[in-house]
């Protein structure tokens, strides 16, 4: 068989149909790894470069910590809480500027705790991260404020 013809039979799965064994391995107190989808973390996570290790909620929520979750459209989203509501919190993208209201707690699946880069671990709560964290959100408040002044 010609390696074409091997690589048309491979099948990719979607996210949907992945879900159970998700579910399954995070009820069982681990972790899953998964590939970045899509560019509305970056700079932070990249598609093709970085892939995402996820835990089941054992703790409360916080604000800034970047989780998986499941909108009312049935789309899966990996973003960070920008803020704590009753009942869930609001999330948005480090690459996006809307923020998403009224995810609940029922929506939400698991929380980052880590992101692999080209072979590197990053733990989502060393200082390092931290820091980059902070930086991220203060070049961010420097451009909203240079806009304001501008207008």
């Amino acid at each position: 068989m010609k390696k074409s013809d091997q690589n048309s039979q491979i099948r990719h799965l979607t996210f949907e149909e992945m879900m159970p064994f998700i579910n399954e391995q995070l009820s069982l107190d681990g972790s899953v790894e998964l590939p970045v989808k899509g560019r509305s973390m970056l700079p932070l996570l990249q598609e093709g470069r970085d892939s995402v290790i996820l835990r089941s909620l054992k703790k409360p929520l916080k604000k800034h910590d970047v989780i998986l979750y499941k909108r009312e459209s049935g789309t899966y989203v990996l973003h960070r809480i920008v803020a704590l509501e009753e009942g869930g919190c609001a999330c948005k993208g480090d690459n996006q500027h809307a923020v998403e209201h009224g995810i609940t707690h029922a929506q939400i699946i698991a929380r980052m705790v880590a992101f692999r880069r080209g072979g590197r671990l990053v733990r989502a709560h060393i200082l390092r991260y931290k820091v980059s964290l902070a930086w991220r959100r203060a070049k961010a408040l420097a451009r909203k404020v240079k806009r304001r002044i501008q207008k």
